[in-house]
């Protein structure tokens, strides 16, 4: 078992900032229209046209949570059993988004994660299945269940049969296909066997560390020579 805690502070970030926070810190990104005769008038800059929102070095983004893992090892009459299980419980993003302004957390909720494993083996058989779940966090600092992204399990069972564990496979067998398969492994996976489907918003964000791609199907042979 093992726990980690992080706390991380991140220098001038790059990325994207608001329109507002453009003209007000970083005016040379904002382009204008010559100042009409009412503009001049009023004491008002000339009507926005155009603005550069591309990356730019932000002030900070500090960060911490913890990060939790446990394993399971153990050889049976029955087969080998392996599990093991991760938590990561990420607290609060909090982000300066320029040197001048306030820190904000309204956009730092991450959502907590946990994946396990299990799976038994003997002799050249191995099953089990893989879990990943992310759950329920809510949308720009929000609290309330209305404006919340739902959570999303995905399943991904694996079966696999390894030749070269079985004595009918050997380089020394008399039959040619039997010494073809001598130090091989066929591999099944289904990645997402329910098929679970997240949520268009979801799926969209750098938050959701799922597969979009919904179901799919692997086989994978390898072989030693």
């Amino acid at each position: 078992f093992s726990a980690d805690y992080y706390q991380i502070t991140y220098n001038d970030r790059s990325g994207s900032t608001g329109l507002q926070d453009l003209m007000l810190y970083f005016p040379e990104r904002v382009t204008r229209a010559a100042p009409t005769a009412a503009d001049t008038a009023a004491g008002y800059a000339g009507l926005v046209t155009t603005w550069d929102a591309s990356n730019i070095n932000l002030a900070w983004v500090k960060t911490k949570g913890w990060d939790y893992r446990a394993t399971y090892a153990r050889t049976f009459d029955f087969g080998d059993v392996m599990a093991s299980v991760a938590f990561t419980d990420p607290n609060v993003a909090v982000t300066r988004s320029t040197p001048s302004a306030a820190p904000s957390s309204a956009f730092g909720h991450q959502p907590s994660r946990l994946s396990a494993s299990f799976f038994w083996g003997r002799g050249p058989w191995d099953i089990g299945v893989a879990m990943n779940h992310q759950n329920r966090y809510f949308i720009n600092g929000l609290t309330s269940t209305t404006f919340a992204y739902p959570e999303y399990t995905e399943y991904n069972p694996q079966v696999s049969y390894d030749f070269g564990r079985d004595a009918r496979f050997a380089p020394e067998a008399p039959e040619w296909w039997a010494r073809y398969l001598a130090g091989s492994k066929v591999t099944v996976t289904i990645i997402n066997a329910l098929n679970e489907e997240p949520s268009r918003a979801d799926a969209a964000n750098s938050r959701f560390t799922g597969d979009p791609r919904l179901r799919r199907y692997i086989i994978s042979f390898a072989k030693k020579f």
